[in-house]
């Protein structure tokens, strides 16, 4: 696979999000960039539950990720 710049970039980077919903554009940027990883403030979560929910489908979405590169 053949990565961009940009993604190279990205890779070294881990970002924050505005608020608790994920933005068009964030999810754009997302996508573009790729970063090493997002940090969750306050501000991102509405409660406990939300948190675990969140937690459980980003290690599925990891798994997925590095099974491609298998």
């Amino acid at each position: 696979m053949k990565e961009t710049l940009r993604q190279a970039a990205g890779s070294l980077l881990v970002v924050g999000l505005g608020d608790k919903d994920l933005t068009a554009m964030e999810r754009a940027w997302l996508k573009l960039i790729r970063p090493a990883g997002i940090i969750l403030f306050k501000r991102n979560i509405v409660d406990a539950a939300q948190n675990t929910r969140s937690a459980c489908r980003g290690n599925q979405l990891l798994h997925a990720a590095l099974r491609r590169f298998r």
